[in-house]
């Protein structure tokens, strides 16, 4: 990862004794003179965790503070800017609050992966009718090894959104293969004939699945290839014994229709970040810029 977005990584630890009870990876860049900690980009949880020392409630919510606030203590002695996502089981940003961190609140759906008769009936009887259309059309969901079929499909969803790919197609090659060869990566693709019209690539981390990127051509809506391959997706890896697959953001509007149509359960976590001195102010202001270029 730290190749792919061409920054400097790294771990935090926090120890009590010789017990690891917290730690977060570090994704350092040096922007425009400035220090900078940021998560990758589509990497929604690249933030902290804590364990619990003591099982106790009052004892465990003292203590997540503090290591709340021994984190942001150590981050302001070393960046100038610092963005954090907090995955969806840290609840306690009063530290945050306190420290004068900016707290954006975004969302996820969260699928359980139960029996297959359980999961058929949550979704959205739109989705039940897309998945008859597409089986009635011949789609197919297959597996693929090439993310040069992912790709333009990525590329064409994140122009409908006023975006653009964060690397070009030979990094993703890169990055895809050296995630591929550790595990971690798997593509799956829906054809209608000849055509890939839909593609979405997962992140594995037993028990849980990430639907970490999608990517789709727009004429081919209406197939109901989108929904059968996810469906697909999700039979195969309960099938494979996983027990949750996260959908990896539900914040803009259409995208999030599409994700709660599946029946997940809605959880929210948190985008926390903080300038800690006039050069962070800066790079906070050029971000700003360089952002509402690349949106024209």
């Amino acid at each position: 990862m730290s190749k792919a977005f061409d920054a400097d990584w790294g771990v935090l630890g926090f120890f009590h004794g010789e017990d690891l009870v917290g730690g977060m990876p570090l994704y350092m860049l040096s922007r425009w003179g400035c220090k900078v900690l940021v998560p990758p980009l589509y990497t929604p949880y690249c933030g902290f965790l804590f364990s619990p020392i003591s099982e106790r409630a009052e004892k465990l919510e003292f203590q997540t503070q503090a290591l709340a606030e021994i984190l942001t203590k150590t981050l302001s002695e070393r960046f100038d800017f610092v963005l954090l996502a907090s995955p969806p089981q840290f609840m306690d940003l009063r530290p945050f609050y306190r420290g004068g961190w900016k707290v954006k609140v975004l969302y996820t759906h969260l699928l359980e992966l139960t029996s297959e008769e359980e999961l058929y009936s949550k979704l959205d009887s739109a989705v039940k009718n897309k998945l008859n259309k597409a089986r009635k059309l011949s789609v197919t969901v297959e597996e693929e090894e090439n993310p040069s079929l992912f790709f333009p499909l990525w590329e064409m969803s994140l122009r409908r959104q006023g975006q653009r790919p964060f690397i070009i197609a030979s990094r993703f090659r890169e990055l895809f293969e050296d995630l591929k060869r550790g595990g971690l990566i798997r593509l799956f693709v829906a054809r209608l004939g000849a055509d890939v019209v839909a593609a979405r690539v997962a992140v594995m981390d037993p028990p849980l699945v990430y639907d970490w990127l999608a990517g789709a051509d727009s004429n081919y809506f209406r197939t109901g290839a989108n929904q059968l391959l996810v469906w697909e997706m999700i039979r195969e890896f309960r099938q494979e014994g996983f027990s949750h697959l996260d959908f990896c953001g539900a914040n803009l509007p259409g995208v999030a229709d599409f994700k709660s149509s599946f029946g997940g359960e809605l959880l929210s976590y948190y985008s926390l970040s903080k300038s800690f001195n006039l050069k962070g102010n800066l790079y906070r202001w050029l971000q700003n810029i360089k952002r509402r270029l690349s949106i024209r």
